[in-house]
């Protein structure tokens, strides 16, 4: 799993398994069986959630804009 989630720092994001997409195709579906057979540590699970492009970070994010655009909001004169 040491060498899976090496390519996945290196790859920079969470990969998506869109089939037109090649490499990031075939390292998310390594990903996705690595996660259904639970080879994946308490750690490497975290660290995942934390990349670019993953749901939870998404969440995030979305949860960061919502807030941002309420306080733009409310400066308006």
């Amino acid at each position: 799993m040491n060498t899976l989630m090496a390519e996945i720092r290196a790859f920079g994001r969470f990969p998506r398994r869109i089939q037109g997409l090649g490499d990031e195709y075939a390292l998310a579906n390594r990903l996705r069986k690595a996660k259904r057979h639970s080879l994946l540590s308490e750690s490497q699970l975290a660290e995942l959630a934390e990349l670019p492009g993953s749901e939870s970070c998404e969440v995030r994010t979305a949860g960061c804009m919502d807030t941002l655009m309420a306080e733009i909001r409310a400066l308006r004169f």
